[in-house]
C-alpha cells in the first residue's frame, strides 16, 4: 500500500490527480490511502530538503512530515505512466476510438521529463486550505455569497491555547530556512481579491499560508507545509550565510530572530497581516480587532521557542554525517541570541 515508510511502487498507484499542474500529485492506492508526490524544478540537492525538513519538523511534525524520494521510486512514477499509456494504446486501437492516458497522466510523464534533475518527494496527504482560499470566500469571489464564518473559525484557531505561538515557530522555521515565499520581514505584498486589494506588511503569498482543518470546515491550527522556497540562496548548505548574501544580494531572514528588536516588530507587522485577513473590510483606522491583545507577544513567544526547537533538533544529531557551514552558522546564530 502506499505509505511514507515503504518504497513507492507502480503496482500500489491506483489513481493519479494533478494538485498544481507540473509539480504536485496526488497519489491514490488500491486501498484508498492517498499520498502527495512534488518536484521542486529549482533545488537539484537533496541535502536542501533534508536541512530544510529538518528545522521545519522540529516545530512542525506534520508539517515537516516529507521523505525524498529514490531514484526506483520516481521510476514507479514513471512505470505507472507508461503502463497507462500501453492499456489506453491497446484500447484505442481495438475497442474504443480516440482512447488515451488522459490528462494526469502526461502532466505527470512532462514533468517527470522536464524536472529529471529537480528534487522529488512525497509526504501524507493533509486537509489545507491557504488564506487567499479564505479571503475568496470571506470576500464572495466568484459569485458567492461572502462568508464571515470562515473567519470566526481562524480567529478562533490563533486565538485558541498555542495557535498564534505554533505560528510563531513556523516563521521561526520558514526564517532559519531562508523560505520568504510565506512571510517575509522587509516586506509583503498587494494582492486584489474581487476587486479588493489588500496591503500586507510581511505576507508574501496568502496561498502559502496554510490552515489545517477537518473536511476543510474547521479550521484550528496553522500549517508548515510548502516551506521550501526554491529560488532563495539559502537552499544551499554547502555556501556560507557571507557567501549566500555575496552571490544572491541578500541578508539571511534568520537574522530577525536573533535580534530582539527586529523580532519584536516583525511579530506586530504579521498580527496587522492576520488582522488584514480576519477583516478585509475593516477601515484603516478601526480599533476593532479580532485577536487578542497580546497576539504580537504571543507570536514572539513563540518564534523565541521555535529557535529553541530547532537548535535542540540539530544538536541531537538528525543525520550520521558532518553537518555543513550553511546549517552550523544558522544554529549557532540561533544558538547565541537564545543565551
Amino acid at each position: 500500500m502506499l505509505s511514507m515508510y515503504s518504497q513507492l511502487t507502480d503496482m500500489e498507484i491506483a489513481d493519479l490527480a494533478v494538485l498544481r499542474s507540473g509539480t504536485v500529485y496526488l497519489l491514490t492506492g488500491h486501498g484508498g490511502e492517498k499520498l502527495v508526490v512534488k518536484v521542486e524544478a529549482n533545488v537539484f540537492e537533496k541535502q536542501t530538503l533534508t536541512h530544510h525538513r529538518a528545522a521545519m519538523k522540529a516545530v512542525d511534525k506534520i508539517g515537516g512530515n516529507t521523505k525524498a524520494l529514490k531514484d526506483s521510486e520516481k521510476k514507479a512514477l514513471g512505470d505507472y505512466v507508461a503502463f497507462m499509456e500501453r492499456v489506453t494504446s491497446g484500447f484505442a486501437e481495438d475497442k474504443i476510438c480516440v482512447f488515451d492516458a488522459g490528462p494526469a497522466a502526461k502532466n505527470l510523464k512532462e514533468a517527470l521529463h522536464d524536472f529529471q534533475g529537480g528534487v522529488w518527494y512525497k509526504m501524507p496527504c493533509a486537509d489545507l486550505t491557504g488564506a487567499d482560499k479564505l479571503l475568496e470566500a470571506r470576500l464572495g469571489v466568484g459569485g458567492n455569497p461572502p462568508d464571515k464564518g470562515v473567519m470566526v473559525q481562524l480567529a478562533d484557531g490563533l486565538n485558541a491555547d498555542g495557535g498564534l505561538e505554533q505560528l510563531g515557530r513556523i516563521i521561526a522555521a520558514d526564517m532559519y530556512i531562508g523560505n520568504t515565499d510565506r512571510f517575509m520581514p522587509t516586506g509583503g505584498c498587494n494582492k486584489d481579491f474581487g476587486g479588493k486589494n489588500l496591503k500586507f506588511k510581511t505576507l508574501v503569498n496568502p496561498g502559502n499560508l496554510f490552515m489545517v482543518g477537518k473536511n476543510t470546515q474547521q479550521r484550528i491550527s496553522v500549517s508548515g507545509h510548502d516551506f521550501i522556497d526554491p529560488n532563495s540562496g539559502f537552499k544551499n548548505y554547502s555556501m556560507s550565510l557571507a557567501d549566500v548574501k555575496e552571490g544572491y544580494n541578500t541578508d539571511w531572514p534568520g537574522n530577525y530572530m536573533c535580534s530582539s528588536s527586529k523580532r519584536k516588530k516583525f511579530a506586530s507587522d504579521v498580527v496587522d497581516d492576520l488582522e488584514t485577513i480576519l477583516t478585509p473590510n475593516r477601515k484603516a483606522l478601526s480599533p476593532f480587532r479580532k485577536l487578542d491583545r497580546s497576539a504580537a507577544k504571543r507570536i514572539e513567544k513563540g518564534m523565541v521557542d521555535g529557535m529553541r526547537l530547532i537548535v535542540k533538533s540539530l544538536e541531537s544529531g538528525y543525520t550520521k554525517k558532518a553537518l555543513p557551514v550553511g546549517v552550523t552558522q544558522r544554529r549557532d546564530a540561533f544558538k547565541a541570541a537564545l543565551a
